[in-house]
């Protein structure tokens, strides 16, 4: 009688990944599903009967390419700096090298930009404002707690996501799965001359091609600079520190959860 050691070890099929044992049904850290599969027959002989056992083969994934930037949904909020996850922040974002943005991960306020609430494991291409093609001219992107902005080549800003606060700008607390622009301070137009743009936990600043700071969204600690700590929808101009004029000659901006900091065009730093 024949045994099962009669048998040949089976063979992943060419092409597909594997190394020769069986993969899981479902990869558990990511959830993923095979785009393509087939099955492969092994014999298996119990008592002199012979049955015959199919498993699938999982076609490989190919890893992202392209991509410019990446920003992980956090406190720390700085490009390709995957830190400490705080309350909502549970994606990631990229830019890619042609200008469009991809997100995954965590999306129940529409954070991903495809017009659905659906938490995806593999990244999905976020949507022009309209759904009626994939975004596209950014030049930069930044991502807060369970919210994305981007920066256009235009100098205009997008948002999506989590706007309990009004921290996408558009003079609305209503969240969005597709990308709004982010209006200007009178809510007349859209904010525009923008050079930069950071994300903290709950507010969102711009810096603008004139050395301003213009911030939006949760204010409870001040971390919008205009001198209260009153939530805005729309931008508000960070004031200087002895509260005479708007902040001016800043070259770059950073945001962390609930605070703001400058960097001067002669070195120094405000925060």
């Amino acid at each position: 009688m024949k045994t099962l050691s009669s048998y040949p070890v089976p063979k992943w099929a060419p092409n597909l990944t594997g190394g020769g044992k069986l993969p899981p049904l479902v990869d558990k850290l990511t959830a993923r599903v095979p785009s393509t599969a087939t099955l492969l027959t092994w014999p298996l002989v119990l008592s002199g009967l012979i049955l015959f056992l199919s498993f699938p083969t999982f076609a490989a994934y190919a890893p992202l390419t392209g991509v410019n930037q990446l920003w992980a949904g956090n406190t720390t909020n700085s490009p390709g700096q995957v830190g400490s996850h705080s309350g909502l922040g549970y994606h990631s974002c990229v830019l890619t090298s042609s200008g469009g943005v991809k997100c995954w991960g965590y999306n129940a306020y529409g954070e991903q930009g495809d017009n659905t609430t659906t938490t995806h494991y593999l990244p999905v291409v976020v949507q022009n404002s309209t759904n009626t093609g994939p975004l596209s001219g950014v030049s930069a992107i930044a991502t807060g707690t369970s919210l994305t902005c981007a920066l256009t080549s235009s100098g205009g800003v997008l948002c999506w996501g989590y706007n309990a606060y009004g921290q996408l700008g558009d003079n609305t607390t209503t969240a969005r799965s597709l990308p709004v622009a982010v209006k200007d301070s009178a809510g007349t137009g859209l904010l525009s001359g923008v050079s930069a743009i950071a994300t903290g936990g709950s507010h969102t600043c711009a810096l603008t091609s004139s050395g301003g700071v213009q911030c939006w969204g949760l204010n409870s600690n001040g971390q919008l600079g205009d001198t209260t700590t009153t939530a805005r929808s729309l931008p508000v101009e960070v004031q200087n520190s002895t509260n005479t004029g708007a902040l001016s000659g800043v070259s770059a901006i950073a945001t962390g959860y609930a605070y703001t900091c400058a960097l001067t065009s002669s070195g120094g730093v405000l925060c």
